[in-house]
């Protein structure tokens, strides 16, 4: 029996967070959230907007019903 992985796909876009969630090579989850300009414009530099982006993801992962305790890879 093959072993299924849980990856967790991040695309941290210019206006928008998209994740996909994958058990080994097929699509479990997917989720988009746009942003609005001035949200992001708190943010000097592009790495500061990480912990935002840690709670959008995380609060996706809890509306899809996903444990991020049951992921396995984080690309």
């Amino acid at each position: 029996m093959e072993k299924k992985y849980r990856l967790l796909i991040v695309n941290p876009g210019s206006p928008s967070t998209k994740i996909s969630v994958f058990e080994n090579e097929t699509s479990v989850f997917e989720e988009s959230r746009f942003h609005d300009a001035p949200v992001l414009l708190q943010y000097p530099h592009v790495n500061d907007q990480v912990p935002f982006r840690y709670e959008v993801i995380l609060d996706m992962l809890k509306e899809g019903g996903i444990d991020p305790a049951s992921i396995d890879v984080v690309v």
